[in-house]
């Protein structure tokens, strides 16, 4: 759990980012992983390690739930995310843009 957070998520995938900010994302709830499932959102966080900074993201645009990926950070900086508990989506993520 990351201390400084307002809200504590249970981490179940974590990457960093070319500017050195931790992404890190639980499932569809910040805690719950097996009760009736709400697919297709994810609750991301991205930590900043140097000055302890949280922000808190439902990422739900991309009708994908995270739990468990697979993650790469690509040559042009983007952040790539397969599978999870939708096991066939894939996902990016642009640190410049936020997006």
């Amino acid at each position: 759990y990351p201390t400084w957070a307002e809200e504590e998520i249970t981490v179940a995938a974590a990457a960093q980012l070319p500017n050195g900010d931790i992404m890190a994302w639980a499932a569809w709830m910040r805690q719950e992983y097996l009760s009736p499932r709400k697919v297709g959102q994810t609750y991301t966080v991205v930590i900043n390690p140097f000055d302890h900074t949280v922000t808190e993201e439902l990422v739900a645009h991309t009708n994908h739930d995270m739990f468990c990926p697979g993650t790469a950070v690509l040559p042009d900086g983007r952040l790539m995310v397969t599978g999870g508990t939708a096991n066939k989506a894939t996902s990016f993520f642009r640190p410049e843009d936020n997006l």
